[in-house]
């Protein structure tokens, strides 16, 4: 399925709550710091621990869950690591196939 970018800002706009008090909006760059792949085991445990100490963690998780793959944003949401490519059921990559 291909989707064009306004299409999919519309979208994801439409379905994205107000998360009143999220954590993340103190330091958003900490969130995406790991879309490709490149960022230090310690600025993804910082973000995950940002996420997991967050008030709004509980509506987030809710609005994730509740987006298909292909309309999830990248990086650390909901204290899951978002990343381009297959995504497994829990949100996160996909273990590579062997062979």
């Amino acid at each position: 399925m291909n989707i064009n970018p306004t299409d999919l800002l519309a979208e994801l706009g439409a379905h994205q709550p107000r998360l009143d008090g999220a954590a993340c909006r103190a330091n958003p760059q900490l969130m995406d710091a790991d879309v490709k792949g490149t960022a230090l085991p310690t600025a993804i445990a910082r973000a995950q621990a940002i996420c997991h100490t967050c008030p709004a963690l509980a509506p987030c998780k809710a609005w994730l869950d509740g987006l298909t793959p292909s309309l999830r944003p990248y990086g650390m949401v909901a204290g899951v690591l978002v990343r381009p490519g297959p995504q497994s059921s829990s949100g996160g990559p996909r273990a590579p196939k062997n062979g």
